[in-house]
């Protein structure tokens, strides 16, 4: 609008209707943001219109929030900061202590557009020297001077109030806050995820770490905006020819994106936009590269709290800069019931659900099952198998553990792995079925998919997988009975997700007689051994005599250093269930670990179980020790190659060297030589 230093004579009088605003006021983070919908308004939604200006100094001048962000939303976002709001307040402190009714008719028709456009307000009552208002006029003229916003528009020359108040523009489809304010540590991890840059910082006076998630789409340009709002819009007219069914929608959603943009933008440019644009379409929103983030284990998006947070499975518990606003909770509750074809709401207010695409398990709750609000809870799996050399390179356990562990695994044992929430259970049991012969039938039942069953399939693993029933009643069989029903599927290893309930006893007895090939593996809630006994009998009514058809129970747990925060996965234990006991069960303890200096101690040769096994084989103790420490040794070398080459460590390698292992041990009794031929292979 106005801006030089030349003489106006008679500026115009704007058209100024003060903006009729209803804005949406929230904390977030120590910021408080004001949201104003100006979708339906005509004016431009800027702070360089006059009306928007009135309105906004108006309202900031009525609320004591100490808003530090206003973001006005239209087409797209244009987001002003704190620095633009004090410039509203300067001028809002002079029209709120400023009485009009002192004002000539004139002047006050002058005076009345204060709010909206000062610049105008200054110039007016100085060229006019109302001799009747002089008195009013000249201290209003001198405190307008002193304001900051006047002083740079009248002592700069071209500049206008679209020059000083220039927003931030995000598009529309971004319906959350992320906080872009630099964290005030240094990082202590940086990465890239899905275009989205990630660091990892400590936080001054919070026990837990910072997770800072950098947008791209948070600051870019105005011709990108334009090229994705085109997209959208383009995107909502060939709706009818996209394939909406589940499995296909990304897919698809992705092709009809990448297509329009060849004509709007090319190479990275391309790539990133559309990356952008399939994130807040088809896609998950702002959490979705949290999803996306292999250093991430849970996601969590509270009832009632719009903060994210997480857990990393470098540095534990972690805060992030990103708050879920309701829209975008609105959304994900729609994405999560298409998906899941289920319901979330006040008459069936729990929800369980699989994002295939992303391996992720998700819970959601919502009123009146939460006191406030709908929250998630998003827990991922690893697309691929666990190995025991992978799990050996985390250091969950050292090589010797995992060659005795492989040993068990293939000999036809019963095993039970217990161990908290997040303690490696599930990894650990993928990793044991890993070492299963792939001659072998296995049934695995579970009733939230966490086992990658098709990646095992295509590694040459032969599977049945029976889902049960979870917390939402569907079609899916009882546990119990799915129990019952792999004992007649024939006969093969049984694999459990998890014990939970009543099924357990259908369990215990499937161990107890043998009937599932004498190979039984399943996962349950516990601390040690003394504790899974317990909650095995006294919780879930398994007779004590069934209890003793468990050959080894192997602990998990999560350990901390010293007063520090990061939790890290261990294995704390390999106890042997002894046999000659009547009412208090007895446990050997055959690998035990010690927390001072994070090692394990194994001691083997006392076990009943081996030392029968080595009798069934017509073996001495000695012998079934040499296999054990020449499966250890293939672990370690497994695990030392994968230090250099991450392909070590994966599935093919286990497989194969398992195999190898086999064919080897069948042709020849000295199982010595037989790391070292695999050794010669791994180096070929």
């Amino acid at each position: 609008m106005f801006g030089q230093k030349k003489k106006v004579k008679e500026p115009a009088k704007p058209e100024v209707r003060a903006c009729m605003l209803n804005p949406q006021i929230q904390q977030v983070g120590d910021k408080t943001i004001m949201r104003v919908n100006c979708i339906d308004c005509y004016a431009n939604a800027s702070l360089g219109n006059p009306a928007c200006m009135e309105g906004l100094s108006k309202t900031l001048g009525k609320t004591q929030d100490g808003v530090t962000e206003i973001v006005l939303l239209k087409s797209y976002n244009k987001i002003f900061q704190e620095k633009d709001i004090n410039l509203l307040k300067e001028v809002e402190e002079v029209a709120k202590n400023l009485d009009i009714k002192k004002f000539c008719e004139a002047c006050s028709e002058a005076v009345s557009q204060l709010r909206g456009d000062p610049v105008y307000v200054y110039y007016k009552l100085k060229e006019k020297e109302c001799r009747k208002c002089q008195s009013f006029s000249k201290p209003l003229i001198e405190q307008l001077g002193k304001t900051t916003l006047v002083s740079q528009i009248i002592t700069s020359k071209g500049v206008g109030y679209k020059d000083i108040f220039v927003p931030h523009l995000i598009p529309d489809i971004v319906c959350s806050f992320v906080d872009q304010k630099n964290p005030e540590t240094k990082p202590e991890a940086s990465y890239e995820v899905d275009n989205v840059q990630i660091s990892i910082h400590p936080i001054t006076g919070r026990p837990d770490m910072l997770y800072f998630a950098r947008f791209p789409e948070l600051s870019l340009k105005k011709e990108d905006v334009e090229i994705i709002k085109n997209v959208i819009k383009e995107l909502a007219g060939q709706k009818k020819n996209i394939d909406l069914s589940p499995e296909k929608v990304r897919g698809d959603f992705r092709r009809h994106i990448s297509a329009i943009l060849d004509s709007k933008a090319k190479g990275s440019e391309k790539l990133a936009l559309e990356k952008i644009i399939l994130r807040h379409t088809i896609g998950y929103g702002v959490i979705e590269p949290l999803l996306l983030d292999e250093r991430v284990q849970d996601v969590y998006v509270d009832s009632g709290s719009p903060q994210v947070h997480i857990v990393h499975q470098d540095f534990g518990e972690c805060i992030t800069n990103i708050y879920i606003t309701n829209e975008e909770i609105e959304k994900l509750s729609t994405r999560l019931r298409a998906l899941s074809k289920r319901p979330l709401d006040a008459s069936s207010p729990v929800l369980h659900t699989e994002l295939e695409d992303l391996g992720v398990r998700v819970c959601g709750i919502c009123e009146p099952s939460t006191y406030k609000g709908t929250g998630f809870a998003f827990r991922k799996r690893k697309p691929v198998p666990w190995t025991l050399a992978e799990l050996v390179d985390a250091k969950m356990l050292n090589s010797e553990a995992a060659g005795f562990l492989s040993y068990l695994a293939e000999n036809q044992n019963s095993i039970l792995i217990t161990g908290p929430r997040s303690s490696g259970k599930t990894s650990l049991l993928t990793a044991l079925i890993m070492e299963m012969p792939r001659s072998s039938r296995i049934i695995l039942i579970e009733d939230t998919p966490e086992i990658p069953v098709e990646a095992l399939r295509s590694l040459g693993f032969k599977i049945e997988h029976l889902k049960t029933e979870a917390f939402a009643k569907g079609f899916e069989i009882s546990t119990e009975d799915a129990l019952r029903t792999s004992l007649r599927l024939g006969d093969s290893i049984l694999v459990i997700g998890e014990v939970r309930g009543k099924e357990a006893k259908a369990l215990f007895e499937a161990m107890r007689v043998g009937a599932s090939g004498n190979v039984v593996l399943g996962t349950i809630h516990g601390s040690n051994p003394y504790d899974t006994f317990d909650r095995v009998v006294n919780d879930l009514g398994v007779p004590k005599t069934s209890f003793k058809a468990v050959d080894f129970i192997v602990t998990a747990g999560l350990v901390k250093r010293g007063d520090g925060i990061p939790r890290y996965r261990r294995l704390l234990g390999v106890s042997e269930v002894t046999k000659k006991w009547t009412d208090e069960p007895k446990f050997r303890e055959l690998v035990t670990y010690n927390p001072h200096g994070d090692k394990w101690k194994t001691g083997l040769r006392k076990s009943e179980k081996l030392n029968h096994m080595a009798s069934m084989k017509s073996l001495k103790m000695g012998d079934v020790i040499r296999g054990i420490k020449a499966k250890t040794a293939v672990k370690a070398d497994l695990a030392r190659f994968g230090r250099k080459e991450k392909k070590y460590l994966g599935p093919e390698y286990t497989v194969n060297s398992n195999s190898m292992f086999s064919k080897l041990a069948s042709e020849t009794k000295n199982r010595r030589n037989i790391p070292n031929t695999i050794r010669l292979w791994l180096k070929s």
